[in-house]
Order: C-alpha cells, then structure tokens, then sequence
C-alpha cells in the first residue's frame, strides 16, 4: 500500500530535478550534466567527491553521495528527468547553472516546467564537492501545481493501487510512466 504517496510524490519531486541536459547554445564545462543526464553512475563516481552532496535551499534535505548512486539516480531514470541548461557562469572553484526541469512526470501531469539555479562547488582536487539547488520565479507556481496534480495523483494510486509497496512507483522500472498513463485516461 502506498501511504501518504501524494505528499511523498511532491516531495520526491522535488528529489528527482537533479538529472540535467543542456542546450546547443549552452556548454557546461563540466561533465556532470552530460553523466547526470544519461545516467552515468561508473562516470560519476569519478568526477564527485568522497564528501559529495547535494543541498536543496528550499526544503531541509540533503542527499549525500551513496544515497545519490542508491537511490537518487534510479529514480531520476525511472522518472526520465533531465534539465535543460539555459545560462552558465564558470569560474575556477564555481559552476552556477540556470536549468530547466524536464520529466515525464512533470508532462503527464501538465505541470508546468520549473527552472532551477544549480551551484556546483569543486574542491582543490576539481572534483563536484557540492549541487546546490535553489528556486527561481517559476517555484511558487510549480509549488502549487505540483502540490495540487501531485496529490490529486497520489490519491488514485492510494485507491486505485492499494497493495503497491511505498517505493514501488518510484523504483520499479517503467511503473510510474503506466501508472500516470492510466491516471490520465481515466480523468
């Protein structure tokens, strides 16, 4: 039984943005968006840091580097997230990106693409010490939308689903993508 799911799908939400892609016009320096954005564990672990976590100005949670590869890149494969670079600033020990949320979460549930402001801090080493991710313009209404569509969804799967384990949706290759397609062609 999945319990509490719509809350926990806004936040997973919220988890998941991390995943990036970036633009022609656009090109990163550094090689985390293009690993992060296919999945690239074996990549990864060469450019981060042993230390390395990500930092969400906005909610207080912190993914730290075994939950990322564990759990965070899974689940962004398994949501087809990826953000779209639009501007950067480099400099020696500073990476800040401006991006664009993309999943096949957000699609289907029409909630409108959020853009996020991505730090990447680099110890002396050049190796990713840190993703700090904090909110532009769009957040309040992604906030709202995602809270709204998110719980409205998260409800069904309750009803609908009422055996599916907790984290079933969000590990189960491919079950989160049937599940919405079946949410949207019944509402």
């Amino acid at each position: 039984m999945i319990k509490g799911s719509a809350s926990t799908i806004s936040i997973l939400v919220f988890f998941v943005f991390c995943s990036c892609g970036q633009t022609n016009n656009t090109k990163p320096r550094s090689k985390f968006f293009e690993f992060l954005n296919n999945y690239q564990a074996d990549s990864l672990q060469t450019i981060l840091a042993s230390d390395f976590e990500i930092n969400r100005t906005f909610i207080n949670n912190k993914t730290e580097r075994n939950r990322f590869f564990e759990y965070y890149l899974p689940v962004s494969r398994n949501f087809n997230t990826k953000l779209k670079v639009l501007k950067s600033e480099i400099s020696e020990k500073t990476e800040i990106y401006q991006v664009e949320d993309h999943s096949d979460y957000l699609e289907l549930l029409k909630i409108d693409y959020p853009e996020w402001i991505i730090t990447l801090n680099k110890n002396s080493r050049g190796q990713i010490k840190s993703a700090v991710f904090d909110t532009t313009k769009s957040f309040q209404k992604y906030l709202l939308q995602s809270k709204e569509k998110g719980e409205a969804f998260g409800n069904w799967l309750h009803i609908k689903y009422p055996e599916d384990k907790n984290d079933d949706i969000y590990t189960v290759p491919g079950l989160m993508q049937k599940r919405l397609q079946e949410y949207i062609k019944g509402n």
